[in-house]
């Protein structure tokens, strides 16, 4: 599922090979995670995120979410898949959510569906490549 992402996402920007690794060292740290979303024993979709702590303001916890990607034609499991990422976040104490979508492709629009989930449009991300 990883590679249908990329090839929808990031073909041609940037190659595919993910840090297994490193994820699960983090995950064993309890700083990664990972949701997966199945129909039955089929497997369609994937919500990771990190957790941290906000290094500008002293002990407040925060969430990134990181690669959000679901099976074409699922969009319910999506959208529930985004409600549990908010309430496991309030059950963790966790004052912030950052929330990113992509300038193209299907999550393209996701802007929108954060805004009428509450969410407040902070800033863009700018990706150098260098």
């Amino acid at each position: 599922m990883a590679r249908a992402e990329h090839e929808e996402m990031e073909k041609g920007f940037r190659p595919y090979c993910p840090d297994w690794q490193s994820m699960s060292a983090n995950e064993m740290m309890g700083n990664f995670k990972c949701l997966a979303a199945r129909k039955g024993s089929e497997l369609v979709g994937y919500l990771c995120f990190s957790i941290d702590f906000d290094m500008e303001a002293k002990g407040v916890l925060i969430v990134h979410q990181l690669a959000w990607y679901v099976v074409p034609g699922h969009h319910s499991v999506a959208a529930r898949m985004f409600d549990w990422l908010v309430a496991e976040c309030r059950r963790l104490g966790v004052k912030f959510l950052y929330l990113s979508h992509p300038e193209r492709g299907r999550g393209k629009t996701l802007g929108r569906f954060f805004a009428r989930k509450g969410a407040h449009h902070t800033g863009n991300t700018y990706t150098l490549k260098l």
